[in-house]
This record gives structure tokens, sequence and C-alpha cells, in this order.
């Protein structure tokens, strides 16, 4: 999509106070092509959804139109909570407009197309995925906030990206539907419009009202380096995560943990951030340096209580069966937690980078560094061209030389570690710590990449 042209120059557009003044400007340029408006975040209603979609809806059933067939409208709303209440209010304000809903326990098609659905972006792919709804059907598609897309990067993994992508460009433009999306902003000013919001266009296929030629250019002229993207995931439903099978047995050998108190601790520690899956595999690695602590000659001797206690561990790892990472949450075999899957989520978006992708997952302790690059092995058949390996300060000298070396030469492409690394290529902070992104960016960076912090729960 070309820019040049594209854009009407308003010299004080944000500088008017007149917040309907500013609602019409935009309003009136949504008629025209898809658009992205900057608005600020207020506790009130915002209108301007609704006018658009009022006029949107006459405009489609206007003698003028061009449209052959009869079509509606499609408001995608951030939180399926709120997909009621949004059209509760269309029916009450815009009076002999029909509106449907979609929600997670009813994707269906409608007997009688109403005006509008009311959706979220994650509903609406997967009914588009399913052929529930076709992309042709629509006259107008409406955003309620596109801040969070923009925050995020435009990862491809994010549903309404998946849904421009794989359904609207692939749409004859002709039948394409008009865009409306609304970027909610803490502050009304030219300066929103960084690299981001340039990415954002791109990716909706928009273009933001109220940006000068100028800032344009300016910022269209900036070279392309590495920006921090701040990825959202789910909240676990129970933070707290229950103990394993496997732990329960082994605190049963050893209730006080006074003979392998670091490994249950590891595994604790190991459950909270990667789920229960991460919690056994830390008795797995673990199973080496328990079985080296045992002398032979202790193998049938019962005067040294606590190797007793060691060798019974030690039997239990050896004959326990371990299970693959189970990605799906609504299984009854999940385990693992949202943060986890977010990630993998992220390094299958990778996977167009090719041979050329490589990437470093910066993680706080030593123990989640190894059980991840573990449990990244496990899921080969998912993310067939990572190949991890898992890099701490406990490591010698020839012993990180060699490990170095092999992610030079793309033996790895992935590098999960717990300290700062110099050849960065798509660094991942997992679980962010103080200063480690100022080292990160410290580095040279060698190859095209972008930061990405999965270290922050989504609020909702």
């Amino acid at each position: 999509m070309s820019l040049s042209g594209e854009v009407e120059e308003v010299a004080s557009f944000y500088e008017s106070k007149d917040l309907d003044e500013i609602r019409k400007s935009i309003l009136k340029r949504a008629k025209k092509r898809n658009t992205i408006g900057l608005l600020p975040r207020q506790t009130a209603v915002e209108t301007i959804y609704y006018d658009f979609l009022k006029w949107s809806i006459k405009h489609s059933k206007s003698p003028e139109s061009s449209l052959e067939e009869e079509k509606r409208a499609v408001f995608i709303v951030e939180k399926e909570a709120s997909i009621e209440a949004h059209a509760q209010y269309i029916r009450s304000k815009l009076p002999g407009v029909t509106c449907s809903t979609d929600s997670l326990g009813k994707l269906r098609k409608d007997a009688r197309q109403p005006d509008v659905l009311v959706t979220t972006s994650q509903l609406f792919l997967k009914a588009l995925s399913q052929s529930i709804h076709r992309m042709e059907q629509f006259h107008a598609i409406i955003l309620e906030d596109v801040q969070p897309i923009r925050n995020q990067g435009c990862n491809s993994y994010l549903p309404i990206v998946q849904v421009i992508t794989d359904f609207y460009l692939t749409t004859l433009e002709s039948l394409r539907p008009r865009i409306f999306a609304i970027a909610m902003s803490s502050t009304l000013s030219s300066e929103e419009f960084d690299s981001r919001l340039l990415r954002l266009e791109l990716t909706l296929n928009c273009i933001t009202y109220g940006v000068s030629k100028e800032r344009r250019e300016e910022i269209t002229s900036l070279p392309d380096r590495p920006n921090e993207s701040v990825v959202l995931y789910d909240a676990d439903p129970d933070p707290k995560p229950l103990k394993t099978v496997l732990y329960k047995k082994l605190l049963g050998i050893d209730p006080e943990m006074k003979i392998e108190r670091k490994f249950f601790q590891a595994a604790d520690v190991a459950a909270s951030k990667l789920g229960s899956c991460a919690s056994d595999l830390v008795w797995k690695l673990a199973l080496k340096e328990i079985e080296a602590e045992i002398p032979t000659w202790h193998e049938d001797d019962d005067s040294d209580p606590s190797q007793g206690i060691r060798i019974r561990i030690r039997d239990v790892i050896r004959n326990w069966t371990f299970s693959m990472p189970n990605l799906n949450p609504s299984a009854h075999g999940f385990n693992v937690n949202r943060k986890f899957l977010r990630l993998v989520q992220i390094l299958e978006s990778c996977e167009g980078y090719g041979n050329s992708f490589s990437g470093i997952i910066f993680v706080q302790h030593r123990s989640v560094a190894y059980v991840l690059t573990e449990m990244l092995r496990m899921l080969n058949d998912k993310l067939p061209f990572v190949r991890p390996f898992a890099a701490s300060d406990n490591l010698d000298f020839r012993a990180q030389q060699n490990l170095f070396s092999n992610f030079a030469n793309e033996r790895y492409n992935v590098m999960v570690a717990t300290k700062s690394i110099d050849d960065l290529g798509l660094p991942q902070a997992y679980d962010l710590f103080d200063g480690q992104i100022s080292h990160a960016y410290a580095a040279h960076v060698h190859a095209e990449g972008e930061p990405v912090n999965t270290s922050r729960p989504a609020q909702q």
C-alpha cells in the first residue's frame, strides 16, 4: 500500500481542544477510505463507533450503493465479556438496527442476516476459518481499540492480524469491507504517530487521520532498528500451580526436603514459570546429579539413612514416565501455563524467517533455562525449526565457547540465557529483570530482530 499522497495534512488537528470537531473530521475521512482515528481515552462511552456504524448501514442500503447483495457490519470489541453490553447499546441508540453476537459457545450462521455482528477478533477469526462468515458478507469492520495491537508490534499471531492477512487481503479489493479503527491514547499529540503506528497502518491497510506529511516522512526515514514489544498473555485461572503426582511422591520420601531441597525448590520455580510439565522435568534433568551423589558402596548399605532416601528418589525418577508438554488449554492434560503457551505462539510466528532465524530467550533462573530448553526440544514436531540450548554462568569457559560457536555456525539457533549475550537475533525476555534490556541494546545487533518481552499477563 502506497502511503505517499494518501494523507490529508491537518496542521492544527491535534491543537484543537474541541473533541466533537476532531470526531467529525475523523468520521468524514472514514467515509472515504480505511481509517485509524486517534482519540483520547476517557471514561464516557465513545460515540464515534456508533456514528460511523449508523452511516455505514444507511449507506449500504441506499440506492446509490454499489453493493449487489445485502451485507452487514462487524463490530470487533476487545473482550468477550463486553460483547453483550455493546450489542445492547447499539440496539438502544440505533432504533431499527438489528444486532447479533458471537460468543465462545455460540458460533453460528444467522438465518436472517442482522445489520451488525458484535464479536471479538479471536471469535471472528474462528468463524471465518470455519466458513461460518465470509469477508465479502460485510460492508464495514469496526475495531474498538487498536492500541493493544500497536503496543504488541502487530505480531502475526494476533487474531486480528490473522484476520487481515488471511481473509481481508485475500478478498478481491472491490469486495473488501471498509475498516474503521480507533486508537485510544493517553495524550492527543502528533508525537503519537511513531514507527509502531506506521506498522499498524500497514498491517490494517489503513491510514491514520490527522498526521502531517512532514511527521510521516520523519518517521518513514528513521532507520529500521529493533524495538521492544511487550506481549500480553492470559493470566492462569489458578495462579498457584498444583503439586504434581511425581512431586507428591518424592515429597513422601523426603517430607522435610532435607536431602534434595534444591531440586524441590527448582521444581516449585519451574511450575510457577512454565507449568506442571516443567516441574516434573526438573527431576528428570536432576537424575544424573542425584546418581552422582550416591557412592556405589552405599547401594546395599543401610548405615546412612540420607543415602537410602536418595536411592529411593533416584529409583522413582528412573521408573517415571514423563509427559510431553500439552498445549491445549481445554484438555484435561494441559500441563503448561499461559505464559509458556504465548512463547510458543511467538516462536511459531518466526518460522517465516527460515534459516536466518536466531534468538535469545532471557530468563531469571538457571533451572528454568534448562527446563525451558528441554520443553522446546520436546516440541520438535510443532517447532521443527527451533534448535535450542541453555547458556548459564555455571558453565566453564571452554563449554561456553563451544556453545557459542555452535550458535554462530547455526547448529543451534535459540539460546536460553540467564545473562547478557552479545550476538542478538530476536531476543525474547521471558522473565524481565532489571537492566537486561539495556544489556541487550548495549550489544551489537548482527541480524534484524525485535526484542519481545513476555513478562506481563493480560489484565482480563
